[in-house]
Order: C-alpha cells, then sequence, then structure tokens
C-alpha cells in the first residue's frame, strides 16, 4: 500500500475487505490507474446491483376530449396488446352484465 501511495485509512479498509489476496492487489491496481481513487468511488464500483421487485405494468388512456383517466394495472411487469384488450373486453362484460 505504501508503494501505491495509499495514506488513507478508509481506502485501506477497502482494500481488506477483499476476499482474497489476488483481489487486493486488483483494487490496489485500480486504485493507482485511476490516479487516487476515493472512497465513495470504490464502494459504488464494488457495490452489487440490488434486485429490486418487478413494476406492475399499467395501461394508462386519457381521450383526447380528456373527459376522463383509465389506468388498468396487471400483476406482471410486462403485458401484451391483446391481453389488455381482453382485460378491457372484460371489464365491458361485467359493467353490461351489472345493469
Amino acid at each position: 500500500c505504501r508503494l501505491a501511495d495509499i495514506s488513507s485509512k478508509s481506502l485501506l479498509l477497502q482494500v481488506v475487505r477483499q476476499n482474497t489476496p489476488e483481489k487486493m492487489t486488483a483494487l490496489i491496481e485500480t486504485i493507482t490507474s485511476r490516479g487516487g481513487a476515493t472512497r465513495q468511488q470504490l464502494r459504488e464500483a464494488a457495490a452489487k446491483p440490488k434486485a429490486g421487485r418487478p413494476k406492475h405494468y399499467v395501461f394508462a388512456f386519457r381521450p383526447p376530449s380528456k373527459a376522463f383517466n383509465l389506468k388498468l394495472s396487471f400483476n406482471k411487469s410486462r403485458a401484451s396488446r391483446d391481453e389488455v384488450i381482453d382485460a378491457l373486453e372484460t371489464i365491458l362484460r361485467d359493467l353490461r352484465k351489472s345493469k
């Protein structure tokens, strides 16, 4: 670490937190090649992307007259055009039955 000119305690801790000596060496080489990376840059580079919950698909419709807004939410992240049409037809059938 002295040869790599790392004197910051936080950077040293980031190096020590690596699992293997090979990863430690690779991180030191990364720090020296960047010309002295900051602790925050190292943390961001090492951070694993978090897998979030997939978002629900929402079909939104607003007619040109702007008389109403329609938002149809599906439980899955993607819905085809046919699935949207089927859902709308099901809604219309149920509304007509309830008269």
